[in-house]
């Protein structure tokens, strides 16, 4: 039992550092494909990326590095292994999972995907252990079972949905002051774009970086309602859809920008306020749970036990 653990264990180790120690290949050509996707433009670097094995090949074997020679290739396999697994509707609903989470630049589709399959492997594994190693009940070794299983599944799912959902929370807090600041710089002469650009250099966070993601898609060539609406999607969010969608029809229709701005600015700071009131008029509800479970029963405890060990102790005192 303790070597089948120790090989278990060393497996996984060295499977987690064959992940850690492969560099992303597919980093550049995913951000390139994310910002040229409109455009069904080829890239030369995708080209670049996936003729990088041939070359490597071609180098003398004495000049490869232990991590070239024996860690990619084992990684490398085994992420085949697994993307020949995954199913193909997976891909994208991955890849757009990390477009939400703004780890495009760091996270890779294939890096994910293999790093999830290993989570699922971790967690049968575990469950099978328990189930042939334990004394317990056929039907709670089988519970146990698909409860690890089920936990391998679900943890790297609901890490990237936290991340999501914190960098969401980010991006709805920045907005109100960022557009305040917008609205003023353009009341100030200066355009659209050229506010933009004032406002990131002094500024940072996931709004800017989005706004900053928006600005290279223009110099790439997209037009601006073109990349507003790729903002709009890599955010998912219903404010920022108004804001883009207001910008956008201020400059179809030709109406002040700034008047746009100022509005848009006084309802993004209410529908905030508004969401604020809203989490806390929910606290009362959410403190219920922790208050019956956990305080409640202690309270009990401290105020009814000693009364009740006193009646126990005199009914076992009275005579027959």
């Amino acid at each position: 039992m303790i070597l089948f653990i120790s090989i278990f264990a060393g497996v996984s180790v060295f499977l987690f550092l064959c992940i850690m120690l492969r560099k992303v290949k597919s980093t550049e050509q995913f951000q390139a494909k994310v910002r040229l996707q409109n455009l069904s433009v080829v890239s030369n670097r995708f080209a670049e990326d996936r003729a990088a094995p041939t070359v490597l090949a071609r180098r003398d074997w004495t000049t490869l590095t232990f991590t070239e020679r024996i860690v990619t290739p084992i990684a490398d396999s085994a992420q085949d292994f697994f993307m020949r697994l995954a199913p193909r509707a997976i891909f994208k609903s991955i890849e757009r999972h990390i477009i939400l989470a703004g780890k495009q630049t760091e996270w890779s589709v294939d890096k994910a995907i293999f790093i999830w399959g290993e989570s699922i492997f971790a967690g049968f594994i575990a469950g099978a252990l328990i189930f042939w190693l334990t004394d317990l009940f056929l039907i709670q070794r089988v519970a146990i079972w698909i409860f690890l299983t089920a936990v391998g599944i679900l943890l790297p799912v609901s890490f990237v949905q936290t991340k999501i959902r914190d960098r969401q929370e980010k991006i709805v807090s920045q907005l109100p002051p960022f557009l305040d600041l917008l609205s003023v710089s353009v009341q100030a002469g200066l355009s659209f774009d050229a506010s933009v650009d004032r406002i990131l250099k002094r500024t940072s966070g996931p709004l800017m970086d989005e706004f900053r993601q928006m600005q290279k898609d223009m110099r790439l060539g997209l037009s601006k309602k073109e990349a507003l609406h790729e903002l709009a999607g890599r955010c998912d969010l219903e404010d920022i859809y108004l804001f883009t969608t207001s910008v956008i029809q201020s400059e179809r229709l030709g109406a002040s920008m700034a008047k746009t701005l100022i509005e848009q600015a006084k309802n993004m700071r209410e529908r905030y306020q508004q969401r604020i009131k809203a989490k806390a008029l929910k606290a009362p509800i959410k403190i219920l749970f922790p208050l019956v479970l956990l305080i409640f029963p202690t309270i009990f405890i401290i105020i009814l036990l000693p009364p009740l060990l006193n009646i126990l102790a005199n009914m076992n005192l009275m005579p027959n």
